[in-house]
């Protein structure tokens, strides 16, 4: 099987449509994948079709499980193994060997079995309950997909080591050899498609690439709506296609545009709501929190925290009662980090302290496993920290912080030499603590570290010259050495750098006129060089 074929999940639906249609009678079926978000998506097309009632093994009792298996019921019992391997595999384990000696009593239930997990359940279930497969059965292998949508989440950084043509180039290809046929299957293909060639260029910056490509999902996703097919699964690929255009459009940033998109997603998101799935209220904390990061870019504080304090709260609550989902923790490790940039711009530094501790101590919790990207996000918290101690005008602990943001940074890009984001991101680091050690009157220190983090930015930006996230980072890196080197008495050399910065901005603006974002960092710079005279 290959892990990312964008067929798989297809024939899975397929299959598992067939059963639903034609057999009568029980019958069992296995889903399975390393990837939960198409396992999620089968089981929420099989929503859209029949009655689905879904237990997890980690969630209630053996005997309420081998209950829920034998009633008559009309539909599908669908049991989700999931979580922590070590819980999961033996509880499921008991389950299988109870169901397997009833199997009898199965064969005459109304309605179907699903069982869902990784790859490694098929083994359990085969190993422990061979005579389970004695009733018709099938086994729905979905697949998985190759990049992670990131959701606008103003962290999301890609970590494939390069900018992967290959996936963008398949996609769009298979989008194009699908546009012309108007079959369901066909139709939901293209969606994926469209999906996966979108989020792959978001997740490197390329904003101004995936601008039509959304925009042609969103069209693909609404027709879908329009004319019922699917309903439900439809609505949630509109709704990621929504929160794919807010992120294009923060980044080329028209906030209001992306309010508007953010906030489309949000209502769509609520409407899918089911206070018995986790996965749509996962979506649903997620959805809140990409409207919350964009009224707070744009300003309307009071909106950005309502939407962050329901997204945190909704987030905290799944957390108690599911606290082995690292995803869930992330995000509302991301949301309350957010909360804290929030309670900064209104002045409260003792609310801004609390959500900010928070969520340093769920990265700690989560770095502890190892991930990079979960390690990643822990530097980001300790950036935080610093920017909230340099404001109170504590610069040693200030320092102290972001010297630990950019030991992680550091870490992370010795261990990914090829992974250019990564190294990017140590630039940037190093450039904040250049600032603090400017800030502190550590004058020639301050110049070291800012020299090293816009040669860094540059050679980066070298190696890609399309990337325009790496142009704008070198222009930034230069006003804050331009700081350090006017400081040291050097008001000539100091011009240059902003007028280099100036120049590298203006070149921003003309690849991509429509770009608000750039167009105020240019303003910002020029209004730099006009007061250095």
């Amino acid at each position: 099987m290959e892990p990312s074929d964008p067929d798989l999940l297809d024939e899975a639906v397929a299959r598992l449509g067939f059963h639903l249609g034609v057999q009568d009678g029980f019958w069992l079926a296995l889903a399975v994948s390393n990837d939960a978000r198409t396992r999620e998506a089968l089981r929420r097309w099989a929503e859209t079709q029949t009655s689905i009632r879904v237990h997890r093994v980690l969630a209630e009792p053996r005997e309420a499980l081998i209950a829920a298996a034998l009633d008559d019921f009309d539909g599908i019992t669908w049991i989700v193994a999931d979580g922590d391997p070590d819980r999961w595999e033996p509880a499921t384990a008991e389950l299988l060997l109870a169901l397997n000696e009833r199997r009898e009593a199965l064969r005459r239930v109304r309605g179907a079995l699903v069982f869902e997990g990784r790859e490694r359940l098929k083994a359990v279930l085969r190993n422990l309950a061979p005579d389970l497969f004695s009733i018709r059965a099938c086994i729905l292998e979905t697949g998985t997909w190759p990049l992670q949508a990131p959701h606008a989440d103003l962290e999301a950084v890609s970590e494939l080591d390069r900018f992967n043509h290959a996936v963008v180039a398949a996609s769009l290809e298979q989008a194009q050899r699908l546009a012309h046929r108007d079959d369901l299957g066909s139709r939901r293909s293209r969606v994926g498609a469209l999906t996966r060639a979108a989020e792959a260029l978001i997740a490197q910056g390329w904003f101004g690439e995936a601008a039509p490509v959304v925009e042609e999902l969103r069209v693909e996703a609404y027709r879908l709506v329009a004319e019922q097919f699917s309903e439900r699964w439809a609505l949630s690929a509109t709704a990621l296609s929504e929160s794919l255009t807010g992120a294009v459009e923060r980044a080329r940033g028209d906030l209001g545009g992306a309010v508007n998109a953010f906030g489309t997603a949000v209502f769509m998101r609520d409407m899918l709501h089911d206070e018995g799935d986790v996965w749509s209220a996962r979506d649903l904390v997620r959805a809140r929190s990409e409207l919350g990061q964009t009224l707070l870019a744009r300003g309307d504080l009071d909106g950005a925290e309502k939407q962050l304090t329901d997204s945190a709260e909704m987030g905290r609550g799944l957390l108690a009662g599911r606290g082995d989902d690292p995803e869930l923790a992330s995000q509302v490790a991301l949301t309350l980090s957010v909360l804290g940039d929030l309670y900064l711009q209104k002045i409260d530094r003792t609310a801004a302290r609390e959500v900010l501790e928070h969520a340093l101590a769920i990265r700690q919790d989560l770095a502890a496993t190892g991930a990079a990207r979960f390690r990643r996000y822990l530097g980001i918290a300790w950036g935080r920290m610093g920017a909230l101690a340099e404001i109170e005008g504590d610069l040693d602990e200030a320092l102290a912080a972001r010297r630990r943001a950019a030991d992680i940074a550091h870490e992370l890009a010795e261990e990914h030499p090829d992974n250019a984001a990564w190294d990017m991101e140590y630039a940037t680091t190093l450039g904040r603590v250049g600032e603090i050690l400017l800030a502190r009157g550590e004058i020639d220190a301050a110049e070291e570290v800012l020299s090293d983090a816009s040669n860094r930015a540059t050679h980066l930006s070298d190696e890609d010259p399309e990337n325009a996230r790496w142009k704008g980072a070198v222009a930034s890196s230069l006003l804050r050495l331009s700081a350090a080197v006017r400081a040291k008495g050097d008001a000539e050399g100091s011009v240059e750098l902003v007028d280099e910065a100036v120049e590298l901005f203006e070149q921003l603006v003309q690849q991509d006129p429509t770009n608000k974002g750039w167009r105020r960092e240019l303003a910002a710079a020029q209004l730099r060089r006009r007061a250095a005279g």
